[in-house]
């Protein structure tokens, strides 16, 4: 299924939560995204942001194929997100 088709005709757009989005899913980045290129500084805006009660952490945008949540738009955020969390992962361990 291609991005354009499915947001196109798109009926389960919604909110969910990070946990909601998580669970149980596998992401995966198409080549055609660029590549990683967060510095220091956005890292810093979004740990600090993670720390307010009501944090939003943006817009993601993704379809599903086969199991797997594509991701179209928001690759930087959730990298960051997933790097967060395996390190907190790490050292609660």
């Amino acid at each position: 299924m291609r991005p354009d088709t499915v947001l196109a005709n798109a009926k389960n757009v919604g909110l969910k939560s990070a946990g909601e989005l998580l669970k149980g899913k596998k992401f995966r980045v198409p080549t055609f995204q660029r590549r990683y290129a967060w510095k220091l500084s956005n890292w810093k805006s979004q740990w600090s942001d993670l720390a307010k009660k009501d944090h939003r952490m943006g817009t993601l945008a993704v379809y599903e194929d086969q199991g797997e949540h594509i991701v179209v738009d928001g690759q930087q955020r959730l990298t960051t997100l997933m790097l967060i969390l395996a390190a907190v992962r790490v050292v609660s361990v």
